[in-house]
């Protein structure tokens, strides 16, 4: 038995042996994927919006309406001036809108009905191969009382009692 002084990572069986520059090369290689992974798994999910109030993420999409592509700067104005009844008149619930349109959409906490909800708003248009595009065009933050305004048969029907 005897021992060698240095780093070195070998099998006992293999002729192979890395001295210590592979040897730090190989650990930095692996620090790296490590770091990586740790990175990139929860970045995903910091950029999706979060609901401190309900301690949870916002739920799932929920399609408002939908309104004309001529209409865009006037949704969007309204929107930024917080004139929230003046973009739901601009909305159509029409459901097969041809494109080019805008698609607004709500997100809100299922376990805090009254809490703040995420409203997004999306351009939809048609590209060369006829495939549809979606490109983000607004996203904001509007209290339940603006949502309501919003989209009204989503509150009348949070508020609703089912036992009466």
């Amino acid at each position: 038995m005897s021992a060698k002084e240095g780093t070195s990572i070998s099998r006992g069986s293999s002729k192979l042996k890395l001295n210590d520059t592979f040897t730090y090369l190989l650990w930095l290689i692996e620090l790296g994927i490590v770091g990586f992974l740790a990175a990139s798994i929860p970045f995903k999910a910091a950029s999706e919006p979060f609901n401190e109030e309900a301690n949870d993420w916002y739920g799932e999409l929920k399609w408002v309406g939908s309104a004309t592509e001529e209409s865009r700067n006037e949704l969007i104005r309204l929107l930024n001036m917080d004139d929230i009844a003046g973009a739901s008149a601009l909305l159509s619930n029409q459901t097969d809108m041809p494109t080019p349109r805008i698609d607004v959409y709500s997100q809100s906490s299922v376990g805090v009905p009254f809490s703040d909800s995420v409203i997004k708003v999306n351009y939809v248009s048609t590209n060369a191969k006829k495939q549809l595009e979606v490109k983000e065009i607004l996203t904001g933050l509007v209290s339940e009382a603006q949502r309501s305004q919003l989209v009204p048969q989503i509150s009348a029907s949070i508020t609703e009692d089912p036992e009466s």
